[in-house]
């Protein structure tokens, strides 16, 4: 969170899915990407990603995991989602990424 807003980003940062989905429900208009883990608690980050799917049919999501050989992960990846950042990711990597998904 802090190396992303020294970048100059304003960062909303959700403790679990639910409280994740709250904010996307209430900011979604203002929000550019979602770094979205795949086994948060509450909701997983599949259910909140077809959430804010409904919410925002163009939502711009970068999914992270520690396992990158699940199938529910491929699945997910496959219903949308652009990016896919193994645990433990660099921090430059997430950077470009968001880049990339801002300038499109």
């Amino acid at each position: 969170v802090e190396a992303l807003k020294e970048c100059g980003y304003t960062v909303i940062s959700a403790p679990d899915g639910k409280t994740a989905l709250n904010f996307f429900q209430e900011r979604w208009e203002e929000i550019d990407v979602v770094f979205l883990d795949f086994s948060m608690p509450g909701p997983t980050g599949k259910e909140v990603y077809l959430e804010m799917k409904k919410i925002d049919p163009d939502v711009k999501v970068i999914l992270t995991s520690g396992s990158s050989n699940n199938e529910k992960i491929k699945e997910l990846i496959s219903t949308g989602i652009i990016y896919f950042i193994q645990k433990p990711y660099d921090l430059n990597l997430l950077k470009k990424k968001i880049k990339e998904l801002i300038k499109n």
